[in-house]
Protein backbone atom coordinates (compact mmCIF):
# COMPACT_ATOMS: atom_id res chain seq x y z
CA UNK A 1 0.00 0.00 0.00
CA UNK A 2 2.95 2.27 0.13
CA UNK A 3 5.10 1.07 -2.81
CA UNK A 4 2.17 0.88 -5.38
CA UNK A 5 1.44 4.42 -5.37
CA UNK A 6 4.99 5.80 -5.10
CA UNK A 7 5.72 3.45 -8.45
CA UNK A 8 2.74 4.68 -9.75
CA UNK A 9 4.10 8.49 -9.43
CA UNK A 10 7.09 7.31 -10.33
CA UNK A 11 5.72 6.29 -13.54
CA UNK A 12 3.94 9.40 -13.90
CA UNK A 13 7.12 11.57 -13.31
CA UNK A 14 9.22 9.18 -15.92
CA UNK A 15 6.32 9.93 -18.53
CA UNK A 16 6.24 13.01 -18.06
CA UNK A 17 9.68 14.38 -18.40
CA UNK A 18 10.37 11.55 -21.02
CA UNK A 19 7.79 11.23 -24.25
CA UNK A 20 4.27 12.01 -22.15
CA UNK A 21 1.81 10.03 -20.58
CA UNK A 22 1.86 6.80 -22.33
CA UNK A 23 4.15 6.70 -24.38
CA UNK A 24 7.96 6.19 -22.80
CA UNK A 25 9.69 3.28 -22.45
CA UNK A 26 10.45 3.80 -18.92
CA UNK A 27 7.37 5.00 -17.65
CA UNK A 28 5.49 1.72 -19.11
CA UNK A 29 8.14 -0.28 -17.23
CA UNK A 30 7.31 1.11 -14.13
CA UNK A 31 3.83 0.75 -14.57
CA UNK A 32 3.85 -2.58 -14.99
CA UNK A 33 5.15 -2.89 -11.70
CA UNK A 34 2.75 -0.27 -10.17
CA UNK A 35 0.25 -2.42 -11.78
CA UNK A 36 1.86 -5.54 -10.27
CA UNK A 37 2.13 -3.86 -6.85
CA UNK A 38 -1.29 -2.20 -6.79
CA UNK A 39 -2.29 -5.90 -7.00
CA UNK A 40 -1.09 -6.59 -3.46
CA UNK A 41 -2.22 -3.52 -2.06
CA UNK A 42 -5.99 -4.56 -3.23
CA UNK A 43 -5.66 -7.82 -1.64
CA UNK A 44 -4.16 -6.59 1.94
CA UNK A 45 -6.97 -3.66 1.66
CA UNK A 46 -9.54 -5.58 1.22
CA UNK A 47 -8.61 -8.41 3.60
CA UNK A 48 -8.74 -5.46 6.10
CA UNK A 49 -12.45 -4.45 4.94
CA UNK A 50 -13.73 -8.22 5.03
CA UNK A 51 -14.17 -7.72 9.00
CA UNK A 52 -16.20 -5.05 8.34
CA UNK A 53 -17.83 -5.49 5.20
CA UNK A 54 -17.30 -9.19 4.00
CA UNK A 55 -19.43 -9.45 0.90
CA UNK A 56 -18.48 -6.14 -0.42
CA UNK A 57 -14.36 -6.84 0.21
CA UNK A 58 -15.05 -9.77 -2.17
CA UNK A 59 -16.74 -8.06 -4.84
CA UNK A 60 -13.69 -5.20 -4.35
CA UNK A 61 -11.20 -7.75 -4.73
CA UNK A 62 -11.87 -9.62 -7.57
CA UNK A 63 -12.71 -6.24 -9.75
CA UNK A 64 -9.78 -4.25 -8.43
CA UNK A 65 -7.24 -7.11 -9.91
CA UNK A 66 -9.28 -6.94 -12.91
CA UNK A 67 -8.81 -3.01 -12.39
CA UNK A 68 -5.01 -3.76 -11.53
CA UNK A 69 -4.32 -5.92 -14.75
CA UNK A 70 -5.09 -2.99 -16.84
CA UNK A 71 -2.59 -0.87 -15.41
CA UNK A 72 -0.46 -3.83 -16.54
CA UNK A 73 -1.52 -4.01 -19.88
CA UNK A 74 -1.42 -0.17 -20.43
CA UNK A 75 2.42 0.24 -19.12
CA UNK A 76 3.39 -3.06 -21.77
CA UNK A 77 1.34 -0.95 -24.46
CA UNK A 78 3.59 1.89 -23.14
CA UNK A 79 6.68 -0.13 -23.50
CA UNK A 80 5.07 -1.09 -27.47
CA UNK A 81 4.04 2.12 -28.30
CA UNK A 82 7.51 3.84 -27.39
CA UNK A 83 9.42 0.98 -30.02
CA UNK A 84 6.80 1.43 -32.39
CA UNK A 85 3.78 3.13 -32.20
CA UNK A 86 1.99 1.40 -34.39
CA UNK A 87 2.24 -1.51 -33.12
CA UNK A 88 0.55 -0.33 -29.35
CA UNK A 89 -2.73 -2.10 -28.75
CA UNK A 90 -4.28 1.24 -27.84
CA UNK A 91 -3.31 2.38 -31.41
CA UNK A 92 -4.41 -0.10 -33.43
CA UNK A 93 -7.82 0.88 -35.69
CA UNK A 94 -11.12 -1.73 -35.97
CA UNK A 95 -9.59 -4.38 -33.70
CA UNK A 96 -12.22 -6.24 -31.41
CA UNK A 97 -9.89 -7.57 -28.93
CA UNK A 98 -8.50 -4.67 -28.31
CA UNK A 99 -11.57 -3.24 -26.14
CA UNK A 100 -11.90 -6.19 -24.04
CA UNK A 101 -8.03 -6.49 -23.41
CA UNK A 102 -6.77 -3.29 -22.88
CA UNK A 103 -9.78 -0.88 -22.26
CA UNK A 104 -11.60 -3.08 -20.24
CA UNK A 105 -9.16 -3.37 -17.44
CA UNK A 106 -7.81 0.24 -17.74
CA UNK A 107 -11.49 1.44 -17.24
CA UNK A 108 -12.51 -0.81 -14.31
CA UNK A 109 -9.18 0.12 -12.39
CA UNK A 110 -10.15 3.69 -11.60
CA UNK A 111 -13.63 2.63 -10.75
CA UNK A 112 -12.46 0.01 -8.50
CA UNK A 113 -10.28 2.35 -6.62
CA UNK A 114 -13.48 4.73 -6.18
CA UNK A 115 -15.30 1.36 -4.83
CA UNK A 116 -12.59 1.13 -2.41
CA UNK A 117 -12.30 4.52 -1.48
CA UNK A 118 -16.25 4.24 -0.64
CA UNK A 119 -15.65 1.19 1.08
CA UNK A 120 -12.94 2.69 3.19
CA UNK A 121 -15.16 5.82 4.09
CA UNK A 122 -18.37 3.52 4.82
CA UNK A 123 -16.25 0.67 7.00
CA UNK A 124 -14.24 3.46 9.10
CA UNK A 125 -11.40 1.65 8.68
CA UNK A 126 -9.34 4.67 8.65
CA UNK A 127 -9.69 7.95 9.08
CA UNK A 128 -12.23 9.16 6.36
CA UNK A 129 -8.71 11.28 5.05
CA UNK A 130 -7.56 8.21 3.33
CA UNK A 131 -10.84 7.25 1.76
CA UNK A 132 -11.70 10.67 0.09
CA UNK A 133 -8.56 10.90 -0.98
CA UNK A 134 -8.85 7.04 -3.24
CA UNK A 135 -12.43 8.46 -4.45
CA UNK A 136 -10.82 11.89 -5.45
CA UNK A 137 -7.69 9.27 -7.22
CA UNK A 138 -10.25 7.36 -8.66
CA UNK A 139 -12.21 9.73 -10.27
CA UNK A 140 -9.55 12.09 -11.61
CA UNK A 141 -7.93 9.22 -12.54
CA UNK A 142 -9.38 8.72 -15.87
CA UNK A 143 -9.61 12.04 -16.74
CA UNK A 144 -6.02 12.77 -16.25
CA UNK A 145 -4.92 9.83 -18.21
CA UNK A 146 -7.29 9.60 -21.17
CA UNK A 147 -6.83 13.69 -21.45
CA UNK A 148 -3.12 13.44 -20.98
CA UNK A 149 -2.96 15.73 -18.61
CA UNK A 150 0.39 15.21 -16.95
CA UNK A 151 -0.06 17.75 -14.39
CA UNK A 152 -3.41 16.51 -13.31
CA UNK A 153 -1.97 13.05 -13.30
CA UNK A 154 0.81 14.03 -10.86
CA UNK A 155 -1.50 15.19 -8.57
CA UNK A 156 -3.83 12.23 -8.60
CA UNK A 157 -1.05 10.01 -7.94
CA UNK A 158 -0.14 12.39 -4.91
CA UNK A 159 -3.48 11.56 -3.96
CA UNK A 160 -3.32 7.49 -4.44
CA UNK A 161 -0.35 8.29 -2.37
CA UNK A 162 -2.55 10.10 0.60
CA UNK A 163 -4.73 7.59 0.44
CA UNK A 164 -2.62 4.62 1.02
CA UNK A 165 0.43 5.08 2.28
CA UNK A 166 -1.03 5.95 5.89
CA UNK A 167 -2.92 2.84 5.73
CA UNK A 168 0.31 0.50 4.37
CA UNK A 169 2.16 2.49 7.29
CA UNK A 170 -0.20 1.49 9.82
CA UNK A 171 -0.28 -2.22 9.19
CA UNK A 172 3.47 -2.37 8.79
CA UNK A 173 3.51 -1.09 12.43
CA UNK A 174 0.90 -3.62 13.85
CA UNK A 175 1.56 -6.57 11.03
CA UNK A 176 1.60 -9.10 14.00
CA UNK A 177 -1.85 -8.63 14.80
CA UNK A 178 -5.26 -9.81 13.69
CA UNK A 179 -6.99 -8.17 10.57
CA UNK A 180 -9.59 -7.31 13.42
CA UNK A 181 -6.90 -5.34 15.73
CA UNK A 182 -5.50 -3.74 12.81
CA UNK A 183 -8.77 -2.69 11.47
CA UNK A 184 -10.12 -1.17 14.82
CA UNK A 185 -6.35 0.48 15.40
CA UNK A 186 -6.77 1.72 11.96
CA UNK A 187 -10.06 3.40 12.42
CA UNK A 188 -9.51 4.73 16.16
CA UNK A 189 -5.83 5.63 16.02
CA UNK A 190 -5.42 3.46 19.68
CA UNK A 191 -3.89 -0.08 20.01
CA UNK A 192 -7.11 -2.46 20.74
CA UNK A 193 -6.19 -5.43 22.61
CA UNK A 194 -6.28 -9.18 20.58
Amino acid sequence: MIVAPLLLLASTVANTFGEGLGGDALGGMIQVYAGAAFALAVVGLTHLLEPRLPRASTLLLVIGLVGCAGVVAFGIDSLVYSYDSAAALSEVEGVAEAGPALFLPGLVFPLSIVALGAAVVRSELTPKAAGFALLAAGLLFPVSRIGGIEPLALAVDVLFVAGLAPIGLSVLRHRSDSPDVVASTLATGKAVPA
